[in-house]
């Protein structure tokens, strides 16, 4: 009902797409959904910081994969549903507010570049939301004309804004943090030591933040070397040694598929900026 990414949510596009008469693609984003958008609400939020993800979603899968995309099927535009609108001034392009201002989402866009904005369209931007449901329905869309709003972020549940799973997730990030020099630091351990049962702790956090337990371990884990990489000369072996993992290798290949290089080019980028 709230998710904007269900499976329902695609076989609605793909009838929708057969009763306008246009062609209905499936990109999975998944992997790059996950590395990206989720990794990045879960680093900031176990930061203590409010994530805001749809600023990085965008630039990354609405205006990165899918413009790629619109470019294998030889699409010259991408449209979206945002409600904002484009200006134009010496062959520059920039946001502008939509005309409902209650629904404005410029600030979900602000990472967009010019050449971005030249190949976008904002169809909803000179219509208010009720306009919009006004429309669907006039067009025999009523169901959809009635839906309720999307406002959270898909595999996001709001079980993660609550006090008590606050407190849950930060007791657990304090125990992994304890444990970071103990090799082989298992999800048995984790919930032995946040007295629960295996099941019980894979349930709460993929309720929470739709990570089971041995990857929210890893990334604690990763996290914590990344810190290592950017404020020490340590050496990878005895980074690898402090973040308890089995070898060098290990960590490489972990540390790879986390950040999409290796530790010593992680390192690099870093001290380059």
């Amino acid at each position: 009902e709230k998710g904007c990414c269900s499976v329902d949510s695609i076989f609605e596009a793909k009838h929708l797409a057969e009763e306008l008469g246009f062609e209905h693609h499936i990109l999975d984003a998944r992997d790059t959904f996950r590395k990206t958008v989720i990794q990045n609400f879960i680093d900031e939020y176990m930061q203590c910081r409010t994530p805001n993800p749809c600023v990085l979603c965008n630039p990354v899968i609405k205006w990165g994969m899918l413009l790629d995309m619109a470019d294998e099927l030889g699409c010259d535009y991408l449209a979206t549903g945002h409600y904002a609108r484009i200006g134009q001034q010496d062959g520059h392009f920039f946001l502008r507010m939509g005309r409902d201002t209650r629904k404005d989402q410029t600030y979900f866009l602000w990472k967009l570049t010019s050449e971005h904005l030249k190949r976008t369209l904002f169809p909803l931007g000179d219509l208010t939301k009720s306009e919009v449901r006004e429309i669907a329905a006039a067009r025999g869309f009523v169901k959809m004309s009635q839906k309720k709003e999307s406002e959270e972020l898909p595999q996001i549940k709001n079980e993660a804004r609550t006090d008590g799973n606050r407190d849950f997730l930060n007791k657990a990030i304090e125990k992994v943090e304890e444990n970071l020099m103990t090799p082989g630091y298992s999800v048995e351990r984790l919930a032995q030591d946040l007295c629960m049962e295996r099941t019980g702790l894979y349930k709460r956090l993929t309720q929470i933040l739709d990570q089971t337990p041995s990857l929210f371990i890893r990334s604690i884990k990763l996290r914590y070397v990344a810190t290592l990489l950017t404020t020490t000369d340590l050496t990878v072996t005895e980074i690898a040694e402090r973040g308890g993992f089995s070898s060098v290798s290990h960590l490489g290949r972990l540390f790879k598929e986390e950040y999409g290089c290796k530790p010593l080019e992680y390192r690099q980028q870093k001290s380059k900026k």
